[in-house]
């Protein structure tokens, strides 16, 4: 036991850590914890819009087969954040959002931006141009919502194949 702590005890000459070594080591692991801490926030937001996009995209589908079943005949305005049996509702049934990212479905002839992110539009007579809806003469059904990162403003387009 004694020989133990004979070579526990530093030696003459030898010498632990300072106190500026070990600063200096904290405030490095400090920034990783930071850097770490600012980076998961920014990938949930990344994940909410992926979910945000393919749940648009199931809903331009759904536009799609309503169109294909209905002989072409034109989406109806109205807004539904249910199954139902106006045009909304039963887009919001064909695109299977009921639990996702999106709470409503509106139809709208002609709109403003996304007033928030939990609501998917769909703009009748219009494509889209970039991530904004365009009007167009015929036709056309563009479905657009905002991001996470960008709640009240256009964030994302796709237009709806007829």
């Amino acid at each position: 036991m004694n020989n133990l702590t004979n070579k526990l005890k530093l030696q003459k000459g030898q010498s632990g850590f300072t106190i500026i070594e070990v600063l200096i080591v904290l405030a490095i692991a400090a920034l990783i914890i930071l850097a770490v801490l600012l980076a998961v926030p920014a990938l949930q937001n990344n994940q909410k819009d992926n979910a945000r996009k393919q749940e648009a995209s199931r809903v331009a589908t759904g536009i799609a087969t309503m169109l294909s079943d209905n002989n072409n005949k034109t989406l109806t305005a109205g807004s539904a954040s249910a199954s139902g049996s106006t045009d909304a509702g039963q887009l919001f049934a064909r695109a299977n959002i009921g639990g996702g990212q999106f709470k409503t479905v509106t139809i709208q002839a002609a709109g403003t931006a996304p007033a928030n992110n939990t609501t998917v539009y769909v703009r009748i007579g219009y494509i889209c141009d970039g991530n904004n809806p365009s009007k167009v003469t015929t036709g056309g059904y563009a479905v657009y919502y905002s991001t996470q990162t960008n709640a009240t403003n256009y964030g994302a387009c796709i237009t709806a194949q007829q």
